[in-house]
């Protein structure tokens, strides 16, 4: 087994909120692992296993790494949009302050504010100054599995991806474009694309995981059966419980075989921080 270079995403988020307080957020990063060049993060682990024999697995790259549960299987369904309105300001519901509820959606925007630090939303932790956050919270009675929201602030679009936050959950997400944060700006409201999903299975009939203090992940098959591609979605969190920016990364093993165990060790899985939020096999 050879040693590899871990990354732990590092970011320090300035939340300006619109009612005027200031939160300040830190998330402390560990380069003990080399970042990776593409965007966006899936570890995808191709090595096959042997039957009841534990082994590490390397790390190759693959570009679908914010993949939603339909995305992969190639749909997306219980999708919901409101004001299907092209995304232009003169489209746009004011938003005269924050919190402000768009209650069809089952989405809350608790503020929109600016972010200096790592980009994350597509996993390449490439550094920025001053862009557009915004703290959504799920008020639905569902686990939404993905959302895209439209919003305006002046006359510049903004676009904010949420992928699996459960009900009652907050994540605070960084503009999906970079697009700056303007001080001052009005706000309106365009519309939301938003699909939810049943439930976040963990697979517990199938599989066994733990996690350890350095961030690896050991997936143990514990069925009678070989499961031919395995996920786990997973997302990072402050102890405060917001979760980490929009994006659910995803981690892929392959051939896993009955009685075997695979220990992984995704990039941007924190051993403080880091949620395992669910588990899908796949023939």
């Amino acid at each position: 087994m050879k040693n590899r270079k871990r990354l732990i995403a590092v970011i320090s988020v300035i939340l300006i909120l619109i009612i005027a307080a200031a939160v300040v957020i830190g998330f402390q990063k560990k380069n003990n692992r080399k970042q990776m060049e593409d965007e966006g993060e899936l570890t995808v682990i191709d090595e096959e296993n042997n039957d009841n024999e534990e082994t590490e697995s390397e790390e190759s790259d693959d570009n679908t790494e914010d993949a939603t549960p339909s995305e992969i299987n190639g749909s997306l369904d219980n999708q919901s949009t409101t004001n299907t309105d092209e995304n232009t300001e003169s489209n746009a519901i004011n938003v005269s302050s924050f919190p402000y509820e768009a209650t069809a959606d089952g989405l809350r925007f608790d503020n929109v504010s600016k972010y200096s630090g790592y980009y994350i939303e597509d996993g390449s932790d490439s550094d920025i100054e001053n862009v557009a956050v915004m703290q959504v919270t799920n008020i639905s009675d569902e686990t939404i599995e993905y959302a895209m929201i439209n919003m305006m602030a002046g006359d510049q679009q903004l676009q904010f991806k949420v992928s699996l936050l459960p009900a009652g959950a907050t994540a605070i997400v960084m503009e999906m474009n970079k697009t700056p944060f303007v001080d001052g700006a009005s706000y309106g409201y365009v519309n939301s694309t938003v699909a939810y999903i049943s439930n976040l299975d963990m697979c517990e009939d199938e599989v066994s995981v733990s996690t350890d203090n350095d961030g690896r992940i050991t997936v143990t098959n514990i069925s009678k059966k070989d499961i031919p591609e395995l996920r786990l979605f997973y997302k990072n969190k402050f102890d405060s419980g917001e979760f980490i920016g929009g994006i659910a990364y995803t981690a892929k093993i392959d051939n896993l075989t009955a009685g075997s165990s695979v220990t992984v060790s995704p990039s941007h899985f924190d051993p403080d921080y880091g949620t395992l939020m669910m588990i899908r096999t796949y023939e």
